[in-house]
Order: structure tokens, then sequence, then C-alpha cells
């Protein structure tokens, strides 16, 4: 395929996902209480080897949109030197235009959506962040929270760092830089030894394409293969877009390292118990995505059907009466009955709410739209389906 069809094909369906995205802001206003906002969601997008790499990370990333919508950023290689581009705003606002992505030249390139969870919403703070170091450009994305990044910080400037962001993720290129090992993998392992907390990081160096998951596994990494090309990415929604297969979820405590010779797979800690977050199956992915072999609607069906049946009477070995008798009367079965009869639990999800198709904008906004259209539809004022159709872009 011609490289200029490719870059505008996915330029149509980006300023496709923006109008849509504005004309459902109008229908459906996202609405926040304050303080809730879940502040732990990123996602991040890597390629190697691929001659549209720049325009797919585009398009991935605007799978993984649902993850954050604050920022978002890309960073390329051409095998001479880096290329990046970070916005505030939608991945269909600033990745629209051929000659943005033009600009970013090479075969390989990662991308990242950012909902802040360390540091401010500043352009500075915007990922991936790069960083020129002793073996050469060094680009980093990074998907959670590091726990103990504050105290390293203070460490590194004590010692003469200096920081040009507030994310806790540049404290990841301080560690390289300083890390007495050779090799970048070898840096990048001793690196995330001497961090914790929850993490799914991709990386870019000038040969060679990073991933790594932190030592519970609770972010998120997933492998994919496009076109004899690797992917890595925070879910598979985002290997669907783009036409990737999907080969594994990537280990806890697994390093991948994908470079001309293929893939390599490296242990930055010992092997233990999976612990992922169970925020991945109730909030933050996508229903159309697979988290531990099964999609995340069918996961999140099951706890619905599960929490309307409501409690359910146990004994114990030193209690005869059931358990439920010293629950309050508000968590009784009883009342539970009383509930489910009145708010009888509708399904919470439509297959064209979150397609894997590129042409439709898969956004947590569109789920705001439908519901205000269904309640509008319960009152009798208009027909869900044709004030949807009326919503949807022409």
């Amino acid at each position: 395929m011609d490289p200029s069809t490719t870059v505008a094909t996915i330029c149509q369906t980006l300023a496709a996902a923006r109008r849509s995205a504005r004309r459902l802001d109008a229908v459906a206003p996202p609405v926040h209480a304050p303080g809730d906002r879940l502040g732990e969601e990123c996602g991040v997008f890597g390629i190697f080897r691929h001659p549209h790499a720049a325009a797919l990370t585009a398009l991935g990333m605007h799978a993984l949109q649902h993850r954050g919508q604050e920022a978002c950023g890309i960073v390329s290689y051409d095998g001479r030197r880096f290329h990046a581009e970070r916005h505030r705003g939608l991945v269909g606002e600033s990745f629209d235009k051929p000659a943005v992505l033009d600009s970013l030249k090479g075969d390989s390139a990662i991308g990242h959506v950012r909902y802040s969870t360390a540091g401010g919403s500043t352009l500075r703070n915007v990922q991936p962040l790069f960083g020129e170091l002793s073996v050469g450009g060094f680009a980093v994305g990074h998907n959670g929270n590091l726990t103990n990044a504050l105290a390293i910080r203070r460490q590194l400037v004590e010692d003469g760092a200096i920081f040009q962001s507030t994310s806790d993720t540049e404290v990841i290129l301080h560690l390289l830089s300083r890390s007495p090992m050779r090799g970048v993998i070898d840096r990048f392992i001793d690196a995330i030894r001497q961090i914790d907390g929850a993490y799914a990081l991709v990386a870019l160096a000038q040969d060679r394409l990073i991933g790594a998951r932190d030592p519970n596994g609770i972010r998120p990494l997933i492998l994919g293969r496009l076109d004899g090309a690797y992917v890595l990415t925070s879910e598979t929604c985002a290997l669907d877009i783009v036409g990737a297969r999907f080969v594994r979820e990537i280990e806890n405590g697994e390093v991948i390292e994908i470079d001309d010779r293929g893939l390599s797979s490296h242990r930055a800690s010992p092997p233990r118990p999976a612990r992922p977050c169970i925020f991945e199956h109730i909030y933050f992915a996508r229903p159309d995505s697979i988290v531990g072999g099964r999609t995340v609607y069918e996961t999140r069906k099951a706890l619905g059907r599960e929490l309307a049946r409501g409690p359910r009477p146990m004994s114990t070995w030193w209690c005869r009466s059931p358990t439920w008798a010293f629950l309050p009367h508000w968590l009784r079965p009883e009342l539970g009955r009383s509930l489910r009869a009145r708010h009888h639990p509708q399904p919470l999800y439509r297959p064209h709410l979150h397609p894997a198709r590129a042409g439709q904008a898969p956004d947590r906004r569109a789920a705001q739209a439908f519901g205000e259209l269904e309640r509008s539809r319960a009152g009798g004022s208009c027909s869900s389906t044709t004030a949807w159709c009326a919503a949807r872009p022409r």
C-alpha cells in the first residue's frame, strides 16, 4: 500500500473521530463530580520495523483513547535521529493531519495517551519522555504509578540531577543514565529494579523496542504481530484496530527486547503470582478487550449477574444463624429483591459503542450519550435509535 494513502486514510479516520466526539459532547457533555476521577490509567503503544510506524501508532492510540484524554504524544526513530510530537487533547485533534504524521519519520515508534497520575497536565509532562544518554537516544512511555519515585527523585536532585518535568516517569531516564551497566537492556533492567509500584513500560532506543511489566503484573501489556513487525500495547483493542494478531500477554516481572534479531525475554524480578488490578476489568479497559483470556464485557456481565443475585444466606460453624441476619437492613436479601424488582439491571454495553473498527470512535463519552438517549426513550420523548442516529457524524 502506498504510504501516502495509508497516512491519508488514518488521518481521515482520526478527523471523523474528532467530529464524532464533538457531536457526542453536544448531546451529552461529560460530567464528573468533584473527586470522581480515577487517575491511574494511561495507554501505551509501540511498533518496531514497520513502514507506517507513526501512522499505526496514532491509530493504536486512538483505540486506547478511553485510557487517557488529557494529552498524547508519539516518538519515532528513522535510523539517524528521533522525532517527537506531543500535544494536549485527544488523538483525533492532534494527529489528524498528514503533515504531522509525515514529520514522524522512521519505521519504529512509540505512543502514549495520558491521564495524569503524577505531575500536572502541562505539556512538559506529556509522554513519551526522551533523553540523550551515553548509549544513545532513549524514549519511554509509562502506564501506572511509581510509589518510591519521590524518594528517588530527592536523592537524584541532591546528587546533581536536573529534572525537566514533574512526572515520575523521568526518574526512569535518570536511573538509566546513571546505571553502571554497559548495554541498553542491562541498564534498563538495572533501572527498573530500583523502582516500586505499578507500571507497564514501552521504550524506544536506537536499535530496539523494549517493553516491561511490574513484578506483580498490576498494569497490562500485550504483545502482537503485524506483517512481521512486533507490537506492544496496553489492550488488545489496539491490536484489532491496526489489524495485528494477538501473540500473548507480557508476564509480570518480564522485560521484552525486540531488535533486528527478533524477540528475547529477560527477567527483572523473580517469578511470583500475578496480582492484576481489578479495575482493568471494572473501569479502565474497553469492553471488547481481552484481559486474562476473556473479554472485559464477559467479566463485567458475570460481575453484574452476581451483584443482581444479592447476598445469599451463609452459615458458619460458630453460628447457626445466616450471616446476612447481622447485615444492615439495606443489604438483606428481602430488601434486595424488592430493589431489583424496581430497578431491574439492564445491559450496560452495546457493540457499536466500543467497536474494533477504525471508522468509529471508541470513547467513554459515547456510552454517556447512549445512556442519555436510553433515559429519554424511557421518558417517552424520542426513540433511542432515532436520537442515536441523529448524534452520529454524517
